[in-house]
């Protein structure tokens, strides 16, 4: 993450997904406000799939959620792309099923 200061670009912090490092992780970004949804797609048979919420905090950036699909499947891009919204996040999965799907959470 980079934060602007006048005329100049810092970088405020890296941020991880912690697993594996065939998981794809940032290939798809959201960040509004204070927060950012950051897509890992696994593109293996383990269906690690994943979107990861992080929050900041004073600076400091941490996982809010891990989110994942109630129906996931090998293969279905569960994470390819993402897109939030005041509370609310879709996560784009390409390969599901026959058609592909979209997935909408909401943080009450």
């Amino acid at each position: 993450m980079f934060v602007r200061s006048g005329q100049s670009w810092t970088q405020q912090a890296e941020l991880k997904s912690g697993e594996t490092t065939t998981d794809e992780f940032g290939y798809s970004v959201a960040v509004v406000g204070a927060t950012a949804i950051i897509g890992a797609y696994y593109t293996g048979p383990q269906h690690a799939d994943a979107a990861n919420v992080f929050v900041n905090s004073g600076g400091i950036w941490s996982v809010q959620a891990k989110l994942t699909a109630a129906d996931s499947a090998a293969y279905a891009n569960f994470g390819y792309s993402v897109a939030i919204y005041r509370s609310s996040v879709v996560i784009g999965a390409p390969v599901h099923g026959s058609n592909g799907g979209a997935y909408v959470f909401v943080n009450a």
